[in-house]
């Protein structure tokens, strides 16, 4: 029961914080439980507490063996790298044979992932229900999205979290499809997971390790996670800036921190870098904030919204993949690794953010 930490954990700080609701739930699903390999080394077995939370005790609990690589490719419009791996989302987080995700990679790192509650899945829904905002239904075999299109398929009962994030039951289980770190719709996503559920009862014949050493290699091939000043030295954010720097730039933890002088003013501005699961939380800001524009009345229908989270704005050009201007950031995207600049009050700040944006990716 962990997706919906996940999901907080791709945010930003005040992003969660606009997103209270989702945080506390995400707090009370951290704790239901954890899963431990099972002894066969055929998938994993979700271990129980004296609460009962998890899983129930059983082999052969492999989430990889619930869909054909060919399925997901067309949700992913690209050949995949490699073969589906599993992977940890929680402690040591990264491929492991005994992971208790199944992720899908192209080439260029986007990924689809899926998760399966073998049990206790209704549980789950339950509590996922407090922080549903996409949609509120919960008649069987059918979900009504907020834009008002509907989704069928085979299940119980289904919801939508986040964005990108689409969850069925049947029985006591859930498989739930994440398609944040691709441009997959809502739409696609619950094809990929009441495909998956069909399956459950007889999943393919898949080794559990099956990709794993080359999703480790591929990995390792990835940008490197280094200082972040690293990537915009101070004459170059003097350009960048168009202004003289009153210091060497300064670390802050993933930031680095540029303060220069407009006048008699100082100002500053932060370069926010994320070395993974950029594309997920590049989308999911993205989400978020046109959900709060609507809540506020600032403009935008549902659908148009659901189509900018797909597509990048061609109005944005530069060096990277996709780019958006999100409440007073800017933030690109390329390689899986997200870069933001803020804060940007005006037009003027906004170009130069681009700026200084555009050099740290040009790095990578």
């Amino acid at each position: 029961m962990k997706q919906l930490s996940k999901l907080i954990g791709y945010s930003s700080p005040r992003l969660i914080l606009l997103a209270s609701v989702a945080s506390f739930a995400a707090i009370l699903l951290a704790a239901c439980g954890q899963k431990t390999p099972d002894a066969s080394g055929g998938g994993t077995v979700a271990a129980r507490d004296s609460g009962g939370k998890s899983s129930a005790a059983a082999t052969g609990q492999n989430p990889c063996s619930l869909l054909e690589p060919k399925e997901v490719e067309t949700v992913l419009g690209a050949t995949l790298v490699g073969q589906p791996y599993r992977f940890n989302k929680t402690g040591k987080a990264g491929p492991a044979a005994d992971g208790d995700a199944c992720r899908y990679e192209t080439a260029d790192y986007h990924v689809v992932e899926i998760e399966v509650e073998w049990t206790g899945g209704a549980q789950m829904m339950k509590m996922y229900g407090t922080v549903q905002n996409l949609a509120d239904q919960k008649m069987k075999g059918m979900l009504k999205l907020g834009d008002g299109s509907e989704l069928t398929g085979e299940w119980d009962e289904a919801k939508v979290v986040s964005c990108c994030t689409f969850l069925a039951m049947r029985g006591d289980q859930v498989v739930t499809v994440d398609v944040a770190g691709a441009k997959a719709t809502l739409e696609q996503a619950a094809k990929i997971a009441d495909a998956a559920l069909k399956r459950i009862e007889k999943p393919l014949s898949v080794d559990a390790s099956a990709g794993v050493a080359a999703a480790i290699a591929r990995d390792a091939a990835r940008p490197k996670e280094r200082n972040p000043c690293s990537l915009v030295s101070r004459a170059e954010a003097e350009v960048a800036l168009e202004a003289p720097l009153t210091q060497d730039p300064v670390v802050d933890g993933s930031k680095c921190m540029y303060t220069y002088t407009v006048g008699k003013f100082s100002r500053s501005i932060g370069l926010d870098i994320s070395w993974r699961n950029g594309y997920a939380q590049f989308r999911q800001h993205g989400a978020m904030a046109a959900g709060i524009g609507r809540a506020f009345g600032l403009g935008g229908d549902a659908a148009q919204n659901k189509k900018e989270s797909v597509a990048p704005d061609p109005a944005l050009a530069g060096p990277w993949e996709s780019a958006q201007v999100v409440q007073d950031q800017f933030s690109a995207v390329k390689k899986d690794v997200l870069i933001t600049a803020g804060s940007v009050m005006g037009s003027r700040e906004r170009e130069l953010a681009r700026k200084l944006v555009a050099l740290a990716i040009s790095k990578l």
